[in-house]
C-alpha cells in the first residue's frame, strides 16, 4: 500500500465508522487491511475506528469491526483516555437503548470493564445512578472479568506447582 493509497484508506475507514457506512467500511477491509492498519489508524485526537463507531453509535459498523482478527477493543483516546466503553457510556446518556446495545458488542467482543481513564475513572464510574440497566450490565461484566482473572491465576499456580512437583520428581 502506498502512503497515498494508505491516507485514502484511512480516511475512508474512519468516515465508514462515523457514519456508519458499512458499504463503505467492507470496502476498505476488502482492501486485505491489517489488524495493525485498523488499530494504528486514528483521527486527530486519537480516536481509533472502533472508538468512532461507538461514539456514533454505529452498530452495523462497530459489529463488523468487532468481527476482525486482533482488532483492539480497549484503545484510548488522547483526549480523556476514554475506551470505548468509557465513550459509550458517556455518548448516549439520552439513548439508553442505544448504549446498551454498544455496551453489550463491546462486552461481548471482551471488553476490559476495569480499564480507567485520564480521571481514573472506571466505564461503571461515569455511568448515571438512574442507568440502572448500565449499572447493572458493567458491574456483571466487571465481576466476570474478576473471577475469570481468578481462575486464569489459580490454573497458573496449579500448573507452576506441578511442573515444579514433577522436576523435583524426576
Amino acid at each position: 500500500m502506498s502512503d497515498a493509497l494508505g491516507a485514502e484508506l484511512s480516511e475512508q475507514l474512519l468516515e465508514a465508522c462515523r457514519r456508519d457506512n458499512t458499504e463503505l467500511l467492507t470496502q476498505v477491509l476488502s482492501q486485505g487491511v491489517t489488524a495493525e492498519f485498523l488499530n494504528s489508524t486514528k483521527d486527530a485526537i486519537g480516536n481509533s475506528a472502533v472508538l468512532l463507531a461507538c461514539k456514533a453509535g454505529a452498530i452495523d459498523s462497530l459489529d463488523i469491526l468487532l468481527d476482525q482478527d486482533d482488532v483492539e477493543i480497549d484503545s484510548t483516546n488522547l483526549l480523556d483516555q476514554d475506551t470505548p466503553l468509557h465513550v459509550t457510556v458517556r455518548s448516549f446518556r439520552e439513548q439508553p437503548e442505544l448504549a446498551m446495545a454498544v455496551l453489550k458488542l463491546l462486552l461481548e467482543a471482551g471488553a476490559d470493564p476495569f480499564v480507567k481513564n485520564y480521571n481514573q475513572q472506571r466505564p461503571l464510574d461515569l455511568v448515571e445512578a438512574s442507568q440502572i440497566e448500565m449499572r447493572t450490565t458493567l458491574v456483571k461484566a466487571e465481576v466476570s472479568w474478576q473471577l475469570a482473572k481468578e481462575q486464569d491465576d489459580a490454573e497458573e499456580n496449579s500448573s507452576g506447582s506441578q511442573s515444579q512437583s514433577s522436576s523435583e520428581v524426576g
